[in-house]
């Protein structure tokens, strides 16, 4: 996924070992776009989403 994200001109690509981590980087970098796994370890992809409007 993040080489292609790359190949179609995005530049500031991260990637997170679980929801807990990628809920951390989305506050941090306040992304226009976020990708999740609906499978993610610790926390799945709907429950993270919500953390990120909180």
């Amino acid at each position: 996924m993040g080489n292609t994200l790359m190949d179609i001109g995005y530049s500031n690509i991260e990637f997170a070992q679980d929801g807990y981590e990628a809920v951390d980087k989305a506050r941090e970098m306040q992304p226009e776009v976020v990708t999740l796994m609906f499978q993610c370890p610790v926390w799945m992809g709907l429950r993270q989403s919500r953390k990120f409007y909180r």
